[in-house]
């Protein structure tokens, strides 16, 4: 019954850390697709909170 217990659990991180793998890749795909087709100084100058604010 433990061992079960034990699988479920283990189950649902790995579906988790799947969902925030897929989120973190499309999050720097979003980021290289900016950063090639503008100037990418100003993004890396910019503050990151306003640049999650604009998204």
């Amino acid at each position: 019954m433990k061992i079960r217990r034990i699988q479920e659990i283990i189950q649902e991180i790995v579906a988790v850390l799947r969902e925030v793998y897929k989120t973190i890749k499309n999050f720097l795909g979003l980021v290289f697709i900016i950063t090639s087709t503008v100037d990418y100084k100003p993004i890396i100058l910019f503050p990151i909170a306003e640049y999650m604010r604009l998204l």
